[in-house]
């Protein structure tokens, strides 16, 4: 994926959480709200001057409101995209919550964002890389059979899923004499 179709994937996807983003689609992202974000901060100081005495957050995110709101504008499609990355690697969204555990957590979760996605559909989806290079166009009278069967075999995933843990869980205790 192009760095400008992961940008825009990522903003027409802003709080969708469902799905699945390759490598490219969350690095490039990941690295538009970082630069974007150094950018602006950049730009502000030099307007309204740098003052490392400044200590309490509020008074900084007055003082410096636009890197504030473009933060905050990039915040949640970076997360839900992080979140459809971990969802690629056959992972619950669940394990951003590695954020919060200092140092360590953060490191585990990179290295689950730097890890190749499964092949083929997961519970979560698709593969990503496969709808790539798919096909550039199916016609409107198939695209409808198109996507009964692939939800159809998404389903019959998430039910042999479901199957195999309750056969992994349940084991008959046999009695003997």
């Amino acid at each position: 994926m192009t760095f400008s179709k992961s940008v825009t994937t990522c903003f027409k996807k802003y709080i969708t959480i469902s799905g699945r983003a390759s490598r490219s689609e969350y690095w490039w992202f990941a690295l538009f709200a970082v630069v974007t974000n150094i950018g602006v901060i950049i730009i502000e100081m030099s307007i309204n001057g740098i003052d490392f005495t400044r200590t309490n957050n509020l008074q900084i995110m007055v003082d410096y409101p636009v890197s504030t709101v473009v933060g905050t504008i990039l915040f949640l499609p970076n997360w839900t995209s992080l979140i459809r990355r971990l969802h690629d690697t056959g992972r619950s969204g669940m394990w951003i919550l590695l954020y919060f555990l200092p140092f360590i957590g953060f490191l585990i979760l990179i290295f689950m964002l730097i890890l190749r996605g499964t092949h083929g559909a997961n519970i979560y989806g698709w593969d990503p890389l496969y709808a790539e290079n798919a096909a550039p166009e199916i016609p409107p009278e198939e695209r409808i059979v198109y996507e009964q069967e692939k939800s159809a075999s998404l389903r019959e995933l998430r039910n042999s899923r479901k199957s195999s843990i309750v056969k992994a869980t349940y084991s008959p205790t046999i009695k003997r004499e």
